[in-house]
């Protein structure tokens, strides 16, 4: 059985492989978190509005 390529499919798999190829490239970079900052840096702001958001949940 032989398959005949015609233009439309042959672009389509080229296309296709490369954006493949393109986030594989991505997905296999070495990344890093960012460091934590130590909790002397971290400003807190105690405003009534946040009062509700603060109260831990009672689930």
């Amino acid at each position: 059985m032989t398959a005949r390529l015609n233009r439309r499919q042959l672009l389509k798999g080229a296309s296709s492989l490369l954006a493949v190829a393109t986030l594989g490239g991505f997905a296999s970079r070495n990344t890093q978190a960012a460091p934590l900052r130590s909790t002397g840096d971290a400003v807190m702001i105690h405003h009534p509005a946040y009062t509700s958001i603060d109260q831990p949940s009672s689930d």
